[in-house]
């Protein structure tokens, strides 16, 4: 298998899985990387190993038969998938590997880092406080090694992985044998005294969350304290790191934004949503915002809000366009998106 870690590291990841045999290759810059596992001595023979290869005899004692396996892990020298070069802020073309993975790094960092601009926004005076007591209480009871197994289940089993280079179907494939640890871990991480360490078209917008708006709305939802404490922890302690044709940046903390194929984002977007729902709301109520009838009851609609997108219905008129403006500029101005 593909490891993207280095020998050591593989090693230790090997025994822990239950193979004491092995051989394991170091990576080649950020890609590659092979192992091999077994149990017992007898059952496999080296024939020779490489950066990119592994040549193996294997016995086969109740067939009495042996048979070869070899496995390779090849670079791509194919440049038509690579960034030849970039162009920064200047207007200026840079060709060099690593000044061009800075001025990813560079623009990556201003896009996480959360804006300047704070104040106490209308638009979430205006948001109902819809969690009622026994909602909070629910959400309060202690996590449970079940709780873990679930979540990590219901992650995107290829989606990038972390800081220990394996993806989610490492941990899924093999949660019979380092699911009692893993959970301890995420458990105290979760355990209030814990530490963390560290996924319209509105999809881009998950960038630009302001974390101090989730906070704000998921406190005017009345959200219990310690709900949001926990929520918000798992939201602001993050880093990422930024990899570009064969070269990896160093890791940098945004101030801002919603990982994207984190199973927790969609509903927090959704909490931020509900903003820009109520300001849509109050424009219908004021009779600023007329909408449009459907059926036969015509039952008046001002949008509709599916995933990342967001449908408004609004008059085709200079007034109407300026409503819809004025909306999305206060929304805009109050969340970051």
């Amino acid at each position: 298998m593909e490891t993207k870690l280095d020998a050591k590291k593989m090693e230790l990841v090997r025994v822990k899985c239950g193979f004491p045999n092995g051989i394991d290759v170091s990576t080649c810059g950020s890609k590659g990387g092979l192992s091999l596992g077994w149990k017992g001595n007898n059952l496999i023979s080296l024939r020779s190993f490489s950066t990119s290869r592994i040549d193996v005899d294997i016995q086969d004692p109740k067939l009495g038969e042996s048979w070869r396996l070899t496995g390779f892990y090849v670079v791509s020298r194919n440049k038509r998938n690579q960034i030849l070069r970039l162009s920064n802020d200047d207007g200026e073309w840079i060709s060099n590997p690593d000044d061009m993975l800075r001025v990813v790094k560079e623009h990556l960092g201003k896009l996480f880092t959360a804006s300047d601009v704070v104040g106490d926004y209308r638009v979430l005076s205006l948001v109902e406080q819809n969690v009622s007591s026994s909602m909070n209480d629910d959400l309060l009871k202690p996590f449970t090694k079940e709780d873990i197994r679930i979540a990590i289940k219901e992650i995107a089993p290829l989606k990038a992985p972390g800081l220990d280079g394996f993806s989610t179907l490492f941990f899924q494939k093999y949660w019979h044998i380092v699911g009692d640890e893993i959970s301890k871990y995420c458990l105290d991480v979760l355990d209030e005294n814990g530490k963390i360490t560290p996924k319209l078209d509105l999809s881009k917008a998950y960038d630009r969350v302001e974390w101090d708006f989730i906070a704000g709305m998921m406190s005017r939802l009345r959200f219990h304290q310690d709900w949001i404490i926990l929520i918000m922890r798992c939201v602001c302690l993050v880093s990422y790191a930024v990899g570009m044709n064969e070269n990896m940046s160093e890791v940098f903390t945004p101030s801002r934004g919603l990982r994207q194929g984190d199973p927790l984002s969609p509903y927090l977007f959704l909490i931020c949503a509900e903003g820009l729902s109520t300001l849509l709301n109050e424009a219908k109520v004021n009779g600023k915002l007329r909408g449009a009838p459907i059926g036969r009851n015509k039952v008046v609609i001002t949008h509709l809000l599916f995933v990342d997108d967001c449908i408004i219905f609004g008059d085709a008129s200079v007034a109407g366009v300026n409503i819809v403006r004025n909306i999305l500029m206060e929304y805009e101005l109050a969340s970051g998106q």
